[in-house]
């Protein structure tokens, strides 16, 4: 028993401890794929709790202006939010007005997410 003493220890620390590091906030790269980004002038990105009929305090956002014509196709920005389901509301301001849209994203085990937006 006393061999298996230190074993038990650990096995029990990792049962305790391990859902306790999935709660840990961690950086996320995110990146938007813009359609026509010739067209855009500005784009702003909030985060929320759990889906889209979750909380709707922004635990999370940026928003990034340009010239127009002068937007990338692709957009890289880290978030640093625990795993886990959340709504991210996309808000994409054309030339022509403005685009926007709610997508269901589940942070996890991935270091990087795409999203495209129209």
């Amino acid at each position: 028993m006393r061999r298996l003493a230190p074993l038990l220890l650990v096995l029990g620390l990792f049962i305790i401890v391990g859902p306790l590091l999935r709660q840990t906030p961690r950086e996320h790269e995110v990146e938007l794929r813009l359609a026509t980004p010739d067209t855009i002038v500005g784009v702003e990105l909030t985060w929320f709790e759990g889906d889209e009929s979750g909380s709707q305090e922004p635990l999370a956002g940026g928003s990034w202006r340009f010239t127009q014509g002068q937007a990338p196709r692709s957009l890289s920005t880290p978030v640093r939010l625990p795993d886990g389901s959340y709504s991210l509301e996309i808000i994409v301001d054309r030339t022509s007005g403005r685009d926007s849209a709610r997508r269901s994203i589940v942070l996890g085990d991935a270091e990087r997410i795409t999203v495209p937006t129209r």
